[in-house]
């Protein structure tokens, strides 16, 4: 799992975790339920490197799974959102005749909710641990996990 590269996805990477931490949770006579995967995933799943997957990937495989908490998948999309941002800002001075109202979409909108959900729960947003952006071969670890 800390191998700084392997011919596999992390997509892949992620459903042979979970498949394993389901056969895991059987093993041990515990229900199938994302905590008690997360739980006996413990920090194997702080290794999978979720901001190389792309927004697609992460929105509708990982995201979906309820693995991680809902404060690990905004602090990933939020990652990628700013590094998504980066990039756009960047090849758009140097092609302005490139327009991506799509990704700028998709970008609002999980930013939206995230920031919706933060103020819900009066949580600030964690400047800290997005300034000190892990390089692309470092794996993602929440705050939470810290």
């Amino acid at each position: 799992m800390q191998f700084l590269s392997m011919s596999v996805s992390e997509l892949s990477v992620f459903q042979a975790c979970l498949a394993w931490s389901s056969k895991e949770c059987h093993r041990q006579g515990i229900d199938v339920t994302p905590e008690n995967q997360r739980s006996v995933l413990g920090s194997v799943l702080f290794h999978i490197r979720f901001p190389t997957m792309s927004l697609v990937e992460f929105a509708q495989e990982v995201s979906k799974t309820n693995v991680l908490t809902a404060d690990d998948r905004c602090a990933v999309f939020e990652y990628v959102e700013e590094t998504l941002v980066a990039a756009v800002k960047t090849v758009m001075q140097k092609e302005p005749l490139l327009q991506t109202p799509k990704l700028q979409s998709s970008i609002a909108i999980s930013r939206r909710a995230c920031v919706s959900r933060r103020r819900r729960a009066k949580i600030p947003r964690r400047s800290s641990s997005l300034d000190s952006r892990p390089s692309r071969s470092a794996a993602y670890i929440p705050a939470t996990a810290a």
